[in-house]
C-alpha cells in the first residue's frame, strides 16, 4: 500500500497538539478560561470564538508529548511554567487539542538554557491514547535537505492546524561550548506565530529531527532545536524520564510494525512509520551488510524491553566487546539503542555482523533475574543470524561473548569499587581589577574513573581564567556531566577536591548541581593539597621532606583508629602558636582539627602548616558566624572519627552525616559547614620497568 505525500503530512498532523490552558480539569475544546467563567459578560461570546493557543507539541508515543519549555512559562496575560520544571513553581497541568479531540497533560520536565540551544518540556497525558505518534531521530539533518514543521497558529485567520515547507538553512552551535546539542536555522522560512513546539519532520528520512523554537525578528526564519538536547534530562537529575521515553517510543514504533492487531484507534488502519521509511529508502539503496528498517525497528524494541544500562560505561563495553577496540563516543550513550550508533566501520565487519554481535553481548551481560528479555533478544540474534547465513560464521565470536558477559556479571557481583569524579582547580594568572588589586583567575580540569582508575571517558578543562567567585556557576554544569558519566545505580560517584592552600574553604560541597541537594548531600566530597610536593627528580629525598613525612602519616593512621587532635583552646578560639615542629610530633593516627576563630576563616598559613608536617586528613568549619559552638563541633567530630575503623571510611561516613544535616538532623546539624582535608599519599612506587621483564612468550 502506497501512501500521497500529503497523506503523510496529515497524518503528521493529526500527531501534532495545540497547548493551552486546562480548565477544571479538561481541554475543553480550547474555549478562553474567561469566557467559560461567564460567557454572558461582555466580551465572553468573542473570547469563546477565539481559543486560547500557548503553542503546539507533538505525540512521540502513546500518552507522550515533547514541545519546548518557553511555551509552558509565564507570557503576557497568561500563565505558564518557570524554568525549574515542574517541581517548581509554576503549571502541573495544561490542556492538550488534537485531531479533533482534548485531553489533558501533565508536565513531567521543562528544560531551558538558550545558551545550550536547550528548549524542550515532557507533558505526559493519561487519557489521550489512541492517538497518532511520530518516529524521532536524533541523527541530525543536513543544509538543504527538505523538511516541514507543524503547529496550530492564527496567521492564516482563525486558529488552526498549519504546516510549512523548507529546507535546512544551517547550523547553529550552542554559545556554551560543553553543549552537544545542535540547531537549525531555518533561512527565509516564515515561521508563523504559534508553531513553537511543533516537529521538524525530514521528508526523506520519514522522522522527526528537531522542535521549533524561534521565529526571526524579521519573521523570515527562525530555529529548531535538534532532539540532542534530550540528554539534558541526565543532567538534571531526570534520566528516568529519559529512560521510559525511549522506551516508549521504541516499543510503540516496535508492536505498531510487527502486532498491528494490538494497535487501537486510528493507527490500526494506517501503515507503520518503518514501512513508511523503508518506501522512502528502498532496499535497493541500503548500503550492502546493513539492517533493513523493519529489523532496526524489531532491535530496538527489544533492546527497549531490556533494563537499561545501569552505566554508560556499560553500552560502550558492549560496543568495545565487538569492535575489539576502543571507543571514545562524542555524546554519552545513556540507552542500549545509542550503542548501534558506533557500530560502524568494525574491521572485518558488515554492520549486520557488528549489530548481530552487538545484540548478544548486551544479552549476556544482562542481569539474570528476569530472562524473558534477554531469551527474546537472543531468539532475534540466532533467527536473523541464520535467515542470512552467517550462524556459523558468527558461531566463534558468539561463544567469546558469552564468556565475556559471565566474567562481566560476575565482576558486577563483587564489585565494591567506588566510581571517582576529580576536580582540580589551580591558579593561571593575576590581573589588576578596577580597584588596582589583585586579582586571581583560575582553571580547572575534571575527570572520571569507575574507581579502579579504568578511564570512564569524561574530560573536561577550563583554561580561560575564572575568578573564585565565578567558579560555582562555572563548574555546576560540567560536573554534573563528570557525574552523568560516572555514577551507578546505588554507587553516586565520589568527588574529590584538588585545591591550592588559598582555595581550602571553597565550599564545594554546598554547590546544588543539578538543582538537587547541595553536593555533600548527594555523594563523598572530600579536598586534596593540589600542591603537594611530588616525587623528586633525582629519585632520592630527605626523611624530613614533606613527601616522605605525608607517606609515614599515612601510614601510621591506615589501620586506624583516627584520634581527634584539637588545634583550638578550651574557649573554642585557635590557639595562636601553632608550629611545624608541634604538627610534626604529633600522635601517627592523630586528625588536626580547627575551629574556624570568630574573626574570619582558618588562616591560610595554619592550613599550610597542618599539609606540610604530612597531615592526610583533617577538618575544620569555614563560617565564622557558625551558629553552633566549639563543644558542639568537638563532640560531633569525636562521635564521626570514633565510629570509623580505618581512615578509608571516613569519607562516606562525612557524607551520611551531611545528608543528615540537609535533612535537618539535630544529630547531624554540627558538620552543616564541614571542609574535610582526605590526602591520601600515594602507592608505594613500582620498581623499575626492567625487574618485570620476562622472555617472550
Amino acid at each position: 500500500m502506497s501512501v500521497s505525500w500529503n497523506a503523510l503530512a496529515r497524518r503528521v498532523q493529526r500527531a501534532t497538539v495545540r497547548i493551552q490552558p486546562a480548565v477544571d480539569g479538561y481541554a475543553e475544546g480550547g474555549l478562553h478560561p474567561e469566557a467559560l467563567e461567564a460567557p454572558g459578560a461582555p466580551g465572553g461570546r468573542a473570547l469563546a470564538a477565539q481559543p486560547t493557543a500557548w503553542g503546539s507539541g507533538f505525540f512521540v508515543a502513546p500518552g507522550w508529548v515533547l514541545t519546548c519549555a518557553h511555551v509552558l512559562r509565564r507570557e503576557e496575560g497568561g500563565i505558564g511554567m518557570g524554568e525549574g520544571g515542574p517541581g517548581g513553581p509554576g503549571l502541573r497541568e495544561v490542556g492538550l487539542v488534537f485531531d479533533g479531540r482534548s485531553a489533558v497533560g501533565e508536565v513531567r520536565h521543562a528544560l531551558h538554557s538558550p545558551e545550550d540551544g536547550v528548549d524542550i518540556a515532557i507533558i505526559r497525558a493519561y487519557d489521550a491514547e489512541p492517538h497518532v505518534f511520530l518516529p524521532l531521530s536524533e541523527d541530525t539533518g543536513d543544509p538543504g535537505d527538505q523538511i516541514l514543521f507543524f503547529g496550530h497558529s492564527r496567521e492564516t485567520g482563525p486558529l488552526r492546524p498549519i504546516s510549512v515547507v523548507g529546507t535546512i538553512g544551517g547550523t547553529v552551535a550552542a554559545t556554551r561550548g560543553d553543549s552537544a546539542n545542535e540547531q537549525y536555522l531555518l533561512d527565509g522560512l516564515t515561521v508563523p506565530r504559534g508553531v513553537s513546539g511543533g516537529p521538524v519532520y525530514h521528508r526523506a528520512r520519514a522522522e522527526v529531527i528537531g522542535i521549533v523554537t524561534h521565529q526571526a525578528d524579521d519573521r523570515r526564519g527562525g530555529l529548531a532545536s535538534s532532539l540532542m538536547q534530550l540528554r539534558g534530562l541526565f543532567t538534571e537529575g531526570a534520566g528516568d524520564l529519559y529512560h521510559l521515553l525511549w522506551q516508549a517510543h521504541d516499543h510503540a514504533h516496535y508492536t505498531h510494525h510487527f502486532r498491528p492487531a494490538q494497535t487501537d484507534g486510528p493507527l490500526r488502519a494506517m501503515e507503520s512509520w518503518t514501512t513508511v521509511r523503508a518506501r522512502a529508502t528502498p532496499e535497493h539503496r541500503r548500503p550492502e551488510g546493513s539492517l533493513s528498517h523493519a529489523r532496526r525497528t524489531e532491535l530496538r524494541g527489544l533492546l527497549a524491553a531490556m533494563a537499561p544500562p545501569e552505566h554508560p560505561r556499560s553500552v560502550i563495553a558492549a560496543v568495545e566487546a565487538v569492535r575489539g577496540d576502543w571507543v571514545e563516543p562524542d555524546t554519552v550513550p545513556h540507552l542500549w539503542r545509542d550503542g548501534l550508533d558506533l557500530l560502524y566501520d568494525v574491521r572485518g565487519r558488515t554492520t549486520l555482523e557488528a549489530t548481530l554481535l552487538y545484540s548478544v553481548a548486551v544479552a549476556e551481560q544482562a542481569p539474570l533475574e528476569d530472562p524473558e528479555p534477554r531469551r527474546r533478544l537472543l531468539a532475534w540474534y540466532t533467527a536473523t543470524a541464520r535467515e542470512d547465513g552467517l550462524l556459523d560464521r558468527l558461531d566463534g565470536p558468539r561463544e567469546a561473548l558469552r564468556a565475556w558477559g559471565a566474567a562481566v556479571r560476575e565482576e558486577r557481583a563483587a564489585a565494591g569499587l567506588v566510581p571517582l569524579v576529580r576536580l582540580e582547580v589551580y591558579e593561571l594568572y593575576y590581573r589588576a581589577d578596577a580597584g588596582h588589586s589583585r586579582a586571581v583567575h583560575y582553571g580547572w580540569t575534571l575527570s572520571g574513573t569507575d574507581g579502579d582508575e579504568f578511564d570512564t571517558g569524561f574530560r573536561g578543562q577550563d583554561d580561560s581564567g575564572v575568578l573564585r567567585e565565578d567558579l560555582a556557576g562555572r563548574l555546576l554544569r560540567p560536573l554534573a556531566r563528570a557525574f552523568d558519566w560516572s555514577d551507578r545505580p546505588g554507587r553516586p560517584a565520589a568527588l574529590e577536591v584538588r585545591l591550592p592552600i588559598g582555595l581550602f574553604d571553597l565550599p564545594v560541597d554546598r554547590w546544588p548541581v543539578a538543582g538537587r541537594d547541595p553536593l555533600g548531600a548527594q555523594r563523598p566530597v572530600t579536598v586534596r593539597w593540589a600542591e603537594r610536593p611530588g616525587p623528586p627528580s633525582s629519585g632520592r629525598q630527605s626523611e624530613d621532606s614533606p613527601r616522605r613525612a605525608h607517606e609515614r602519616r599515612w601510614k601510621g593512621i591506615a589501620d586506624g583508629p583516627l584520634r581527634l587532635y584539637a588545634l583550638h583552646g578550651e574557649d573554642g578560639a585557635l590557639r595562636s602558636t601553632i608550629t611545624l615542629s608541634e604538627l610534626r610530633e604529633a600522635d601517627p593516627k592523630a586528625v588536626p582539627a580547627l575551629f574556624c576563630p570568630a574573626e574570619g576563616p582558618v588562616p591560610e598559613e595554619v592550613l599550610l602548616r597542618v599539609v606540610s608536617a604530612g597531615h592526610g586528613i583533617a577538618v575544620w568549619n569555614r563560617d565564622a558566624a557558625w551558629r553552633y559552638g566549639w563543644r558542639e563541633f568537638e563532640r560531633g567530630l569525636r562521635g564521626a572519627l570514633a565510629s570509623v575503623p580505618r581512615p578509608d571510611a571516613l569519607p562516606a561516613a562525612l557524607h551520611r552525616l551531611r545528608a543528615g544535616a540537609n535533612a535537618r538532623d539535630p544529630r547531624a546539624s554540627w558538620c552543616e559547614d564541614l571542609a574535610v582535608l582526605y590526602d591520601p599519599a600515594p602507592a608505594a612506587e613500582a620498581p623499575p620497568e626492567e625487574e618485570y621483564l620476562c622472555e617472550p612468550l
